[in-house]
């Protein structure tokens, strides 16, 4: 489930797959304890007690961490170095700013401000702009791009 998670970028089921290996490794411990309990040593019980407490702060820790970054847009890591690698590979693009990344569920956005050469046709600096949104999309999966462009000075 952890593998179609990661495939699909779905949180839901990568939450899913953590509750059922929570589960798993819960349940060892818990079977551990009482083993050790049923030979005489008392201390396994409350042993196993506060491992399986370990274990739920350490999940929930995670997965409170993941939804709260989900709900302010976070960026995932280096995606932000990512655009600007791929755009600096662009020649007519002579300088660029204001990149910005979120992502909403398996969607990437990205919005990018880019300057190419004022003497240029409309037409011209508009397949600029197609051609950038095409080098991010295809080198990014479920990326949505928005381009603005302008003149250089």
């Amino acid at each position: 489930m952890y593998k179609v998670a990661k495939k699909h970028e779905s949180q839901a089921l990568e939450a899913d797959a953590l509750h059922f290996s929570t589960d798993i490794w819960s349940s060892a411990v818990v079977l551990i304890g009482l083993t050790g309990a049923a030979f005489n040593f008392h201390y396994a019980d409350p042993i196993a007690a506060l491992i399986v407490a370990m274990i739920v702060l350490t999940v929930s820790y995670r997965l409170g961490k993941k939804s709260f970054d989900a709900l302010l847009d976070k960026a995932p890591a280096g995606l932000h170095e990512r655009v600007e690698e791929i755009v600096k590979n662009i020649l007519e693009v002579k300088q660029f700013h204001d990149i910005k990344v979120r992502e909403s569920g398996p969607n990437k956005f990205v919005d990018i401000n880019i300057h190419v050469d004022k003497n240029m046709t409309i037409d011209h600096a508009h397949e600029i702009s197609h051609k950038v949104e095409e080098a991010i999309i295809t080198k990014i999966k479920n990326v949505k791009v928005m381009v603005h462009t302008e003149p250089d000075n």
